[in-house]
């Protein structure tokens, strides 16, 4: 279980701290006019930072849930996860296309070229972070019916739990306090 829980958080914090990073650099043209730019994951596809905040819940999720609700938990983590991944192949696959928007974006044309493309190393440790965070998932959906769970001590009682009733009616107990006396003794 906690090998499970290191993987999530790692994931999602990696994913997160990629995210925020320079994923691209390029020269935007528009006629004579050329601007450097460097664009951000999340600047390029905004579900990252979502599904990553969503990885680090799913590993709150894990040490709260048990039986059904981690098996859940760990369909949810995966589905982000092939999110995230999917994400940030789209954007590797054509970075031109996905840099095109936020370079409109960060000068205020919309009639512009993005040349001299380069890729940082962020994108590929987001894609690191997406496949931790689903192999959490995974084995939370395999072994997580397994884990222990947290204390039932703050729990309210069950049925056949409950302390007995008092041996006085209330209103006696209350008559007991007046005289000055404690009646739990």
């Amino acid at each position: 279980m906690w090998l499970t829980l290191g993987l999530a958080t790692l994931g999602a914090v990696l994913t997160l701290a990629a995210a925020s990073q320079p994923w691209v650099s390029a020269v935007v043209t528009m006629g004579e006019l050329r601007i450097p730019l460097q664009a951000a994951g999340s600047a390029l596809t905004s579900v990252i930072i979502p599904l990553g905040i969503g990885g680090l819940a799913g590993a709150l999720a894990v040490i709260t849930f048990r039986g059904p609700g981690r098996v859940v938990t760990g369909a949810l983590m995966v589905c982000a996860a092939l999110t995230v991944i999917a994400a940030t192949v789209r954007v590797l696959g054509d970075v031109a296309d996905a840099a095109a928007p936020a370079a409109g974006k960060t000068i205020g044309l919309t009639e512009i070229r993005v040349s001299e493309i380069s890729i940082t190393l962020w994108p590929w440790l987001t894609l690191l972070g997406g496949v931790l965070i689903a192999v959490a998932g995974v084995l939370t959906i395999v072994r997580g019916r397994r884990w222990p769970v947290i204390s039932g001590r703050y729990q309210a009682p069950r049925e056949q739990e409950k302390l007995p009733p008092a041996k006085e009616p209330p209103h006696q107990l209350w008559d007991t306090l007046d005289r000055g006396n404690d009646p739990t003794i």
